[in-house]
């Protein structure tokens, strides 16, 4: 697979929105690469509840200026690479505290605040012309009073987003085996029903044959117009012809793996990783840290990783920097034992790893977690990253220093590690509030002061001419030219290749690491 896009979530809080074009081009690239036509995607709806269980970080945020802005962006890359978007799950499924999967979740908001916030978003991509539009299932009174599903609404499909929002392109339901709507009717009504509403395309039916049956029935009681299966066929056939699927494709498996991971899928990735992380909070901009660096004694520990993690491994490239990690589930006991081992380091990155994507258990967060930076907050300077959820921000509002990452994922905590230093700018802002101190729209910017480090891809370096530099090095170490050395390149102000290689002494006891420093 192609280097995972990052959820939007992550992608909300990137403030250059070229960056959102230019990862939704690159998903349509990979998609017509396999084969794919549909993205069903982007999600525009506003999550402006923390505790919504289905949509999360599946949306751009909660400000509906942002959600539409990177909407339109993402879908226009999308479209502009020649894959059919999809902008869901309409009339908005943000505001909800229950999964469409599982039941029929109720939007309680009034008809002027759909209108103002929820439909927002969805309008927009209409305006800018996105080609499709999936609609939820969602019993919304304010719309529909009869309690009907949206998917099988009138008033919400044709009356709403067809007759009043002007939308002529296709709709698709939402997954119609989805218990929202497939426990409240028999097999194929639903899909009549969907049909009757004004939708064109019905996504996952519970049952195909009974839903084929029901529907034929329907057509020759003249319940459902033979003019408008043809209306919504032509649809589907013009978007066919968009697609230029009416000429003959065929997917080649040869080199498939290599024609998605490129370089520059790489290098995409790491540019929305590098914009996106925001520093929440940063008490007489400690961050990056541009002083001389061994005025500081550093220490890093890792909650809830049980090893060194990629994110220490990157610090220690800037700075001496201890290593400690801790079960999350560790007894206070435990906590306060590892404050007595840091009582001789005056920086302290604590990062918390392998946290929960929802609201369970306070994101994954433990009690002895937040008592132990608290009380370490009280000796020393503590640098405090989440690998999690921007919620979850809400139980660190009196840290001083304050860095949200969303994910753990090695790049990503390579970057963040970078931007404490200063090898990357802080360029991204909270995309959600997480409380009434910390709000949607922070995120404080600093420059970079250090060298930063990158994949050696994004120099269109070839792997195999790195190779033929290491052969070189190694065929030295053989023929006693050196014992060991470390091989670094700079281009740009940026490492790209970084490697050590051998051992300090001809005696071959010990091998030469990262952090040697050589006479040049």
């Amino acid at each position: 697979a192609t280097p995972d896009i990052h959820r939007q979530l992550m992608l909300g809080a990137i403030q250059n929105n070229k960056l959102i074009y230019i990862a939704g081009r690159e998903i349509a690239r990979d998609c017509r690469r396999l084969g794919v036509h549909i993205s069903f995607s982007p999600v525009v709806d506003i999550n402006s509840n923390p505790l919504n269980p289905v949509i999360g970080d599946r949306s751009f945020g909660e400000n509906k200026i942002n959600v539409a802005e990177k909407g339109i962006a993402y879908m226009r890359g999308l479209q502009d690479g020649k894959v059919l978007a999809s902008a869901k799950h309409f009339p908005g499924h943000g505001d909800t505290d229950k999964d469409s999967h599982k039941t029929l979740p109720t939007v309680t908001a009034s008809a002027s605040r759909i209108d103002s916030l929820e439909l927002y978003p969805f309008i927009k991509l209409v305006n800018s012309g996105v080609g499709s539009v999936m609609v939820a299932h969602l019993n919304i009174p304010s719309l529909d009073s009869s309690g009907t599903a949206s998917t099988l609404s009138s008033n919400v499909v044709t009356g709403l987003l067809k007759n009043k929002i002007g939308f002529n392109g296709l709709i698709f339901t939402d997954a119609l085996n989805m218990k929202g709507v497939a426990d409240l009717y028999p097999a194929g009504e639903v899909d009549v029903r969907a049909l009757i509403a004004g939708n064109d395309v019905l996504l996952f039916s519970g049952n195909v044959s009974g839903a084929i049956t029901a529907i034929k029935k329907a057509v020759q009681a003249n319940v459902i117009k033979q003019d408008s299966i043809d209306a919504k066929v032509k649809k589907i056939l013009a978007c066919k012809h968009w697609l230029e699927l009416n000429k003959k494709q065929r997917v080649d498996l040869k080199n498939l793996h290599k024609d998605i991971n490129t370089p520059e899928a790489l290098h995409i990735r790491d540019e929305l990783t590098a914009s996106a992380l925001p520093l929440v909070r940063n008490k007489s901009n400690l961050i990056p840290f541009k002083q001389r660096l061994d005025t500081f004694r550093f220490a890093s520990v890792s909650i809830g990783s049980f090893n060194e993690t990629n994110f220490q491994k990157r610090l220690k490239t800037y700075a001496p920097v201890k290593s400690f990690h801790i079960d999350k589930q560790a007894s206070k006991e435990d906590f306060l034992k590892l404050i007595d081992l840091l009582k001789n380091y005056n920086v302290v990155f604590v990062s918390l790893h392998n946290m929960n994507r929802k609201f369970d258990n306070n994101y994954g967060i433990t009690d002895n977690s937040k008592l132990f930076i608290s009380e370490l907050e009280k000796k020393c300077h503590v640098v405090t990253t989440l690998f999690g959820n921007p919620y979850s921000l809400k139980f660190f509002e009196k840290s001083n220093h304050l860095l949200m990452a969303y994910s753990g994922e090695n790049d990503v905590q390579d970057f963040a590690a970078q931007l404490l230093f200063g090898g990357i700018p802080a360029r991204g802002k909270l995309p959600v509030s997480a409380s009434d101190e910390i709000k949607a729209g922070e995120g404080l910017f600093t420059t970079s002061c250090r060298l930063r480090f990158t994949d050696p891809t994004d120099y269109d370096f070839i792997p195999n001419k790195l190779n033929q530099i290491d052969s070189i090095l190694e065929a030295a170490i053989i023929n006693r030219a050196f014992p060991g050395c470390r091989m670094l390149a700079i281009k740009k102000n940026t490492i790209f290749y970084d490697k050590a290689l051998g051992f300090y002494t001809y005696d071959r006891i010990n091998s030469v690491q990262l952090n040697a420093v050589y006479d040049v």
